[in-house]
């Protein structure tokens, strides 16, 4: 079996290389169950993800919460420790 070599210019590098990185892009996309043909998908999608980043910042903010009650509680557990210990000398 012999070899052929094949020339290709730079715009025909580049025009394989777009429309394969589409169609990856594309299968990807489909994999994960958004069809980019049907504008109602991406929507959806974005919805989706919008309501996620949402989920995240609000959980975020609960452990920032709860982070800072449970140091609250300990300083000021500690505090009435060594209260009582002055008390009661």
């Amino acid at each position: 079996m012999t070899e052929q070599v094949v020339t290709l210019t730079s715009e025909q590098v580049e025009d394989i290389a777009s429309k394969a990185a589409a169609k990856a892009v594309k299968d990807t996309l489909l994999t994960l169950g958004i069809d980019i043909s049907k504008p109602e998908s991406i929507v959806q999608a974005q919805a989706d993800f919008h309501f996620l980043r949402g989920w995240r910042e609000a959980r975020s903010k609960v452990v920032g919460g709860t982070i800072l009650a449970a140091v609250t509680l300990f300083v000021g557990g500690l505090c009435t420790l060594i209260w009582t210990a002055i008390k009661n000398n």
